[in-house]
């Protein structure tokens, strides 16, 4: 069944805010009990706010672009007037369709909520650009939300999936008003998400825009391929400055935006301001987007920390000053995946205030086909033909709109796949945990002048199963840069990179930790025809390729994996 980014991206904050009356409870009780940095001179609702009203309005930016918000504002049956903290979502999937129970959440807990349709989408006149007016758009709205009779002043931004990428451009502009953010599966830098390594989603983003009936977008983003002002106002890259108050930053294993979230959480907690660094959190799940496929169980991996944590840093009666820290809660909450087997280790959460500090461990290729931690003392190649006309499948893995998560890549590796080498190492003899960046170091050559290279980490099991963990992708001609493309010199060694993103996961005892190598993952990524033309132009030939792999000696492709002590992930 075909799955909108729409769809799971809202029952993921649904799921987040579904106990939030339970969570945000703020009754008389808990309102007195708050830190006196997080409370407002004004005076504050004395019980639930279980009633609310709702309305409609356009709000005019600096451009003149009428954006239709739909505005739940909470009503207190003691205090009828007062003023409170406005949650802002700004959202392409039509405010006015959105569950009202949804809102009511926060409301309940007293909060004013404006939700509102993107320019160019729904009732919101203008051209739709997709977050290139998220940072503008959002500014002004604000502006207008704090002169409102409800506002003290104080807004909140949250969101997931698309709705957080809106939210994420928003600290560009520094709206002096923004005093926090909630976001769930989003990333801060879009170019980086749409062209990863310089090779196109093209089952992400043209299945996306094709969905919500913006197909015309397709051919302005394969325009852009390469990175440009156009893509400027969609990455938070040097606007990291700007962050001055609490965040919390949602992600999965396996979700669409996986590294982009953590390079956001990266990014707060490291270049804003100082005062707020050690106020930015990071949860990591299993699955993040990717909530119902894949055939690995991974039990209490959701739950309700993300908003946990927020209920410690947002108040509906802030004054805007800088919260405490929440008592009882670390910033870097990660879920270590496992196997999934009865008696396995793994599948747990480790609560840390900095992410584990790795040892990054080389796994050599081999001109066996193995993968050991000596490098081999002679270079040797191995080739293999690339038929741009018969690609590699994708088979699960970080995906929207194609199967995601965990799968058997048997389908798809040696005998079956001629195209794609695998290397393994022997069965462990003691589990091997890994948290943080993985990455593939090749050298490689081509008889083309452009193609892809492909890497994929798999957890083979004792049972022949071999489960995808992670997968990367270089598209070469974009291998120095991605402002200005270089195409390669035929049968030329070259040593590049391929960023498989992030994990963190335990190889248990009698598993082999593999890699594979191909060129090609379709439709995941779109399908290089080895030709270096420009992704606009229309393919005319595709070019098979014979590419090569080189091992040992100073050719010794490897992968580095960052390695922990399990114990250290227990403490």
């Amino acid at each position: 069944m075909r799955v909108s980014m729409y769809r799971v991206g809202l029952a993921l904050l649904v799921v987040l805010l579904g106990t939030l009356v339970q969570v945000l409870a703020w009754d008389a009780g808990m309102i007195a009990a708050m830190t006196p940095a997080a409370q407002s001179n004004s005076s504050a609702p004395g019980d639930f706010c279980l009633f609310s009203h709702s309305y409609t309005v356009k709000i005019k930016t600096r451009d003149g672009i009428e954006l239709n918000t739909v505005i739940h504002v909470p009503w207190s049956i003691f205090q009828p007037s007062f003023r409170v903290s406005t949650f802002l979502v700004r959202t392409p999937y039509n405010a006015d369709s959105a569950n009202e129970a949804y809102w009511a959440k926060l409301t309940a807990a007293c909060y004013v909520v404006a939700v509102q349709d993107q320019r160019g989408r729904y009732a919101s006149t203008g051209t739709y650009a997709m977050w290139g007016k998220a940072a503008q758009d959002g500014y002004d709205t604000m502006a207008w939300l704090v002169q409102q009779d409800f506002s003290n002043g104080v807004i909140y931004s949250a969101g997931g999936s698309a709705d957080a990428i809106a939210a994420y451009m928003q600290p560009m502009l520094s709206p002096p008003w923004l005093k926090g953010q909630l976001l769930a599966v989003g990333t801060s830098n879009v170019y980086k998400t749409t062209y990863q390594n310089g090779a196109y989603r093209e089952s992400l983003i043209s299945g996306w825009l094709t969905g919500q009936g913006e197909h015309q977008m397709i051919a302005q983003v394969q325009n852009n391929e390469r990175f440009s002002d156009y893509w400027n106002p969609t990455t938070m890259a040097g606007h990291f400055g700007a962050v001055d108050f609490p965040s919390v930053h949602y992600g999965g294993w396996y979700d669409i935006f996986q590294q982009g979230t953590i390079d956001a959480f990266t990014g707060y907690s490291t270049q804003g301001q100082r005062d707020y660094q050690n106020l930015t959190y990071l949860v990591m799940d299993a699955h993040g987007h990717c909530a119902a496929d894949g055939v690995i169980p991974h039990p209490n991996a959701n739950g309700s920390l993300p908003l946990l944590i927020a209920n410690g840093l947002f108040s509906p009666v802030s004054n805007g000053s800088r919260p405490a820290p929440p008592a009882g809660y670390k910033r870097v909450n990660l879920y270590v995946m496992g196997p999934g087997t009865t008696g396995s280790i793994g599948d747990f959460w480790t609560y840390r205030d900095t992410w584990p500090t790795p040892a990054y461990t080389s796994f050599y290729l081999t001109s066996k086909g193995s993968l050991q931690t000596q490098v081999e003392p002679s270079s040797a190649r191995v080739s293999y033909t690339y038929d741009p006309r018969d690609p590699v499948k994708t088979v699960g893995g970080n995906n929207l709109l194609i199967p995601c998560g965990a799968y058997d890549q048997t389908p798809v590796l040696p005998p079956n796949r001629k195209d794609v080498v695998l290397y393994s190492t022997a069965p462990l003899q003691a589990p091997v945990a890994i948290v943080g960046r993985l990455e593939a170091q090749l050298y490689v050559s081509s008889s083309c002048k452009d193609t892809d290279f492909t890497a994929k980490l798999i957890d083979k099991y004792p049972d022949g199963r071999a489960i995808n963990l992670a997968d990367g992708i270089i598209r070469m001609r974009w291998r120095n840069s991605d402002t200005t493309p270089e195409l390669l010199t035929p049968g030329q060694v070259y040593n590049v990179s391929v960023d498989l993103w992030s994990s963190a996961y335990i190889f248990n005892a009698g598993h082999s930790i593999q890699l594979a190598i191909s060129s090609s993952n379709a439709p995941r990524f779109s399908v290089n025809p080895n030709t270096g033309e420009p992704l606009n132009q229309p393919v005319t030939q595709n070019i098979t390729a014979v590419n090569q792999l080189l091992t040992g000696a100073n050719t010794a492709s490897r992968l580095v994996l960052p390695v922990v002590n399990i114990k250290d992930l227990l403490l």
